[in-house]
């Protein structure tokens, strides 16, 4: 089973002011470059073997913060990037409620049930992606090795609920730190052992 640290992007403005940012290229604010500086300095002293990045800017320069400790290249994996949020991008959920109240209260209550957002991803297909993703990596790493990768916090939700079957309204109950390390055990097309959920003691002055 590959050794996974899950790790959340730094902060953006947009996770400042509560914006939906989805696939949207938006980048770290002064306390995310801060943020990914801190959680390089953490994982600095692990063999890390390989780090995979979401192409989004934000994913990716915090990818670049912990390749810098180890002088190690990144590969960047499409399907790591967020949901595709289409025409919520950008938008406060006061914003979108204003303007999709019934769409709005159907997502979030279940995603899973409810249509996309206009012009977004379906949330059932998210899902799928974002678990393939992990068990593509998984099937190119033995059993020994430690494997980081710099993601999103809605790919990490999504595969937290799928791994422990939660329902559609449990949404809003899994949330991951900005910069925090979720630690995995994977097998492609196996099982998977979840060490550690939402870890940001590095992040703590």
């Amino acid at each position: 089973m590959a050794k996974f640290l899950i790790i959340r992007h730094g902060e953006t403005l947009w996770n400042r002011e509560n914006r939906f940012q989805g696939s949207a290229d938006i980048p770290l604010s002064d306390k995310g470059r801060a943020q990914a500086r801190r959680v390089a300095v953490a994982l600095a002293d692990k063999p890390l073997d390989a780090i995979y990045s979401s192409p989004l800017s934000r994913a990716l320069d915090t990818a670049k913060a912990v390749a810098a400790e180890h002088s190690m290249d990144i590969q960047v994996m499409d399907d790591l990037q967020e949901i595709n949020v289409g025409e919520w991008s950008g938008k406060t959920w006061a914003e979108i409620r204003e303007m999709w109240p019934e769409l709005e209260k159907n997502w979030r209550e279940d995603p899973y049930t409810s249509g996309p957002p206009p012009g977004g991803e379906d949330y059932q297909d998210f899902q799928v992606r974002c678990i393939n993703a992990l068990d593509t990596i998984a099937a190119q790493h033995t059993d020994s090795e430690l494997v980081a990768i710099v993601c999103h916090g809605g790919v990490i939700r999504a595969v937290m609920r799928e791994l422990l079957k939660l329902p559609g309204q449990s949404r809003g109950r899994i949330y991951s730190l900005n910069c925090s390390i979720t630690r995995m055990r994977w097998q492609a097309g196996g099982e998977v052992i979840i060490d550690g959920f939402n870890d940001a003691c590095h992040l703590e002055d």
